[in-house]
């Protein structure tokens, strides 16, 4: 017969009761609701409070809010309660990696008012994405619109050229420097397509006046 963990009158042990709440608390967390986490934690935290695992998730709720001065803490508690979280030792890592790249910016003001690293990611991949579309259009979406002109506007016309050249050297292939300038007008488009789309990764984190170029 499997041993009855519960305690008298079939009530839960302190260890089955802390297990339950930090079960909650990586759901809360899960849905984004880290109020609710912490207050679970907390709870878990007044039955064992020298219980690494407890601040091993205070450390993964701070970094997904981007608090990574909290979450080297709160790692570094966790070690100290419990050497033996091999994996709190990467977080750490990872977390003091992201502390310093956020001071970083900060100290260079690099860091566009009222965004967090994660807004800042967000942007990045949305005007990476807007940029493979076509190059320029992640830069629209950022409100700059120099630079879409500058990505946009020649890689229309290029493109232009290019439909125009493919109609003559598929009436006459014989036109080798009509092909030679399809090719090459080929490779300014591609290129283009690759700078707009690292500079439109950029543009989301940079001000304008510290531009690539």
């Amino acid at each position: 017969m499997a041993e009855d963990k519960r305690g008298a009158g079939g009530q839960r042990t302190d260890e089955e009761r802390i297990e339950a709440l930090m079960i909650q608390a990586a759901v809360a967390r899960g849905r984004k609701d880290f109020r609710k986490a912490e207050a679970l934690l907390d709870a878990a935290e007044a039955l064992a409070p020298n219980e690494g695992r407890i601040f091993d998730l205070r450390g993964d709720i701070s970094v997904d809010r981007d608090h990574f001065d909290s979450a080297v803490a709160h790692y570094r508690r966790a070690l100290e309660l419990d050497p033996t979280l091999e994996d709190t030792e990467e977080k750490l890592g990872m977390a003091s990696l992201g502390r310093m790249q956020a001071t970083k910016l900060a100290s260079h003001g690099v860091l566009p008012d009222g965004l967090t690293p994660e807004r800042i990611r967000r942007r990045s991949q949305i005007a990476m994405l807007a940029s493979l579309v076509f190059p320029g259009l992640g830069h629209l979406w950022l409100e700059r619109y120099d630079r879409a002109a500058w990505f946009g506007i020649p890689t229309a016309l290029f493109l232009a050229c290019v439909g125009l050249l493919q109609d003559i050297t598929s009436e006459d292939i014989t036109r080798i420097g009509a092909l030679w300038t399809k090719y090459a007008l080929i490779g300014a488009v591609a290129i283009l397509w690759i700078v707009a789309f690292v500079d439109a990764s950029r543009c989301a984190t940079v001000r304008e006046d510290e531009e690539l170029f």
